[in-house]
């Protein structure tokens, strides 16, 4: 079983493979870019990570969505609460993976990266 710390060093290291084309309304259309960092901004250095997390309800994945939302360089969430699957774009230089993984064991739920 790979660590989180060895999943991250991976996939820094493996960035091309992983690397995703998205598709996302820049954040300065939709008013939600930090003015003082520019933590909303996106650029190619945006991580997209798609994987499944067990234990959502209704309430616990509104929660998890925003408390995400809440970390420096999370520009996107999506959870699909019926089957688990979770959608993040962060930055990895604001965000670590680590801390987005912590986030979900806090709320007692499971990530399978």
């Amino acid at each position: 079983m790979i660590n989180l710390h060895d999943c991250e060093r991976i996939l820094s290291r493996t960035w091309n493979f992983f690397k995703r084309q998205v598709t996302l309304t820049s954040p300065k259309e939709n008013g939600t870019m930090c003015k003082d960092c520019g933590c909303g901004e996106l650029t190619e250095s945006t991580t997209h990570m798609q994987f499944f997390v067990r234990g959502y309800t209704s309430e616990n994945a509104a929660v998890v969505e925003q408390a995400l939302l809440g970390l420096p360089g999370v520009l996107y969430v999506h959870i699909h609460t019926h089957d688990g699957e979770t959608t993040v774009d962060y930055n990895p230089a604001k965000t670590k993976l680590t801390e987005i993984a912590r986030m979900f064991e806090t709320h007692g739920l499971v990530a399978e990266f």
